[in-house]
């Protein structure tokens, strides 16, 4: 079985916690050798200073920890950010997303979404859909 790579390239938007709950939901419906072939990264940045974004933060490192998605799910922090960060806010499964990374994952992932609500059409979808990117 190929790789499931989903690849959410935003900011840590108030949506996210339903891609979390649909990949936990999927972990009931599929063997569990299908779903260790499944890989949720979460991309992109939240602003350290912003206490809105660093509870949101928690709740979704809480949220995939009571699931058991740990081994399932990586956070993937801006360039910068995980420098300012807590240690608890980049303990586990978090690695820093510098633009290198940033293209091979859009180059390699199955799905991006992209899940500001409200907002102009982004410079996300313009990078996925790049030939050139």
């Amino acid at each position: 079985m190929s790789l499931l790579l989903e690849l959410l390239v935003s900011r840590l938007t108030r949506e996210v916690h339903l891609i979390c709950r649909f990949i936990a939901q999927l972990k009931q419906h599929i063997s569990s050798e299908e779903f260790s072939h499944c890989l949720l990264i979460l991309a992109g940045g939240h602003d350290p200073k912003n206490e809105e974004n660093i509870e949101y933060h928690r709740e979704l490192r809480d949220i995939v920890a009571s699931e058991g998605l740990t081994e399932s799910v990586l956070f993937c922090l801006s360039p910068g950010i995980k420098d300012r960060a807590s240690a608890s806010e980049t303990a586990l499964n978090t690695v820093v997303l510098d633009d290198n990374t940033k293209i091979q994952l859009i180059h390699k992932c199955s799905v991006v979404l992209y899940t500001p609500r409200n907002e102009h059409f982004g410079i996300v979808p313009i990078e996925v859909l790049s030939p050139f990117y």
